[in-house]
């Protein structure tokens, strides 16, 4: 999915007339919000999981929600949005966090053991703090590209 958006984002915006500021802004209160779930249960964010039984799993993948939610797809619209090396760099990154993904997946039991749930909350509260940083930057961002602000 992250792919087909890298690819094809920027024409899906176009259509539905999205401009990448809004985009940017939009993402952003995304990532605000889960990095402040992050922080503040100190646990992963809730995927659409056990609560929801109405969904097939044929049509939506278990981890979909989370790997390849509003907030990554907003995220890669956004990073391919520069020159051809940021495309190229954006479409490499997306290839290397799949493979991180499938080991942590793969591994995860096992790390889970050894590390132990309250350096598992320490490490997520972190990674929230470092998330909202990154939302509140593409806000920044997006208020100076529309020079709302000097």
């Amino acid at each position: 999915m992250l792919v087909l958006f890298a690819l094809a984002g920027e024409y899906i915006i176009y259509f539905f007339g999205i401009s990448i500021e809004a985009l940017e802004m939009a993402g952003g209160i995304i990532l605000l919000l889960m990095a402040v779930e992050m922080i503040m249960e100190g646990n992963r964010p809730k995927s659409s999981g056990s609560e929801i039984v109405d969904y097939d799993i044929g049509i939506v993948p278990f981890a979909t929600p989370m790997l390849a939610g509003p907030g990554a797809i907003s995220l890669v619209i956004i990073l391919m949005k520069g020159p051809i090396i940021a495309k190229i760099y954006t479409i490499i990154s997306i290839a290397i966090i799949f493979a991180m993904v499938y080991i942590f997946f793969k591994w995860s039991a096992v790390v889970s053991k050894f590390i132990g749930a309250k350096v598992m909350k320490a490490i997520s509260r972190i990674f929230g703090l470092l998330l909202a940083g990154f939302a509140i930057q593409y806000f920044i961002d997006a208020i100076l590209a529309l020079s709302i602000l000097k």
